[in-house]
């Protein structure tokens, strides 16, 4: 490669084929990854989410759905039951109506509808975290590997 070229394979990287770059490519693109990252703008790989895992766990505005009788699959029985913010109050929201309604609460049964500017964006659930996740998880008769 000529002298405005960068090398990867002389730092033990990925092989270009004669790319001319001005800088190197591979720590550049790592550098604005943790940047829009650390800033709360790039995704959350956690979520499979284009937004920031703070914003989706604690920020985002969300519709709350859920599915009664969740065994009869009837698509007639998913309804919207109210409006969150972060995953946490959603999946709170999703276990009072599940108790109000003399169900138990399963988990596949509710869904959180991330909202931006009027428009659903995508679907989640709160993820367990770590071994009190689990035990959470089966507590709520849930088979958290499955």
């Amino acid at each position: 490669m000529g002298g405005d070229c960068y090398d990867l394979r002389s730092q033990g990287g990925m092989q270009m084929n004669s790319v001319r770059l001005g800088m190197p490519l591979v720590p550049l693109t790592i550098a604005a990854s943790l940047l829009l990252n650390g800033c709360g703008i790039g995704g959350c790989s956690k979520y499979a989410s284009q937004y920031s895992c703070s914003y989706v766990e604690n920020d985002a505005d969300y519709e709350v759905w859920y599915w009664r009788q969740l065994d009869r699959d009837d698509e007639a029985d998913n309804k919207m039951i109210g409006r969150a913010k972060g995953l946490h109050m959603c999946e709170e929201n999703a276990m009072a109506f599940a108790a109000a309604v003399g169900e138990e609460f399963i988990a596949r049964a509710y869904i959180c509808v991330l909202m931006k500017d009027g428009n659903r964006m995508e679907k989640h659930r709160l993820l367990a975290a770590g071994v009190n996740g689990i035990r959470l998880a089966i507590l709520r008769g849930e088979r958290p590997f499955v």
